[in-house]
């Protein structure tokens, strides 16, 4: 039901977001790595 669909939703939603920082993460790194070169 209903309920089902969101606990699906929030947790999907979740996973994305620990994407988004790490991908953000690894930029942040790159761009560390690039400046002190």
């Amino acid at each position: 039901g209903d309920s089902g669909y969101d606990a699906g939703k929030k947790v999907k939603g979740r996973k994305r977001s620990l994407i988004v920082d790490t991908l953000g993460l690894l930029l942040a790194v790159s761009i560390s790595a690039a400046s002190v070169d």
